[in-house]
């Protein structure tokens, strides 16, 4: 627990390099640690980091939660990214967060920001 409010506070503080340097150091990683990085990063505007870090989340085999998951779609919709959100939504469906109302909402926000919701066509 104190890693992720290290990370966090690095993270908070700008200290991105320091944040990123106990990330590496921690022994155990768990969904927890990686949401504090990841949505560190979103908070921060450093949207292709955060999904970088996304990446390497999915190849440790550590599952995403759904606040992972809203920060991802936040930076795909920042970066304007669908083909990742589309892959984000497909991923969605697969698993047991389809009914999640928080997730729903961000993938509306990000859609309508990629464009892709036309009210009146």
């Amino acid at each position: 627990m104190s890693w992720n409010t290290m990370i966090d506070g690095y993270m908070k503080n700008g200290k991105v390099d320091d944040a990123v340097k106990l990330f590496e150091q921690m022994p155990q990683r768990d969904v927890v640690s990686w949401i504090v990085l990841i949505g560190g990063f979103v908070k921060k505007g450093q949207f292709e980091q955060a999904l970088e870090w996304f990446r390497e989340m999915q190849l440790s085999g550590v599952e995403p939660d759904y606040v992972t998951l809203i920060a991802v779609i936040v930076a795909c919709a920042d970066l304007g990214t669908l083909g990742l959100g589309l892959w984000i939504n497909r991923f969605i469906m697969k698993q047991d967060f389809r009914d999640n109302i928080r997730i729903s909402n961000s993938l509306i926000d990000m859609y309508s920001r990629c464009g892709c919701i036309g009210f009146g066509e």
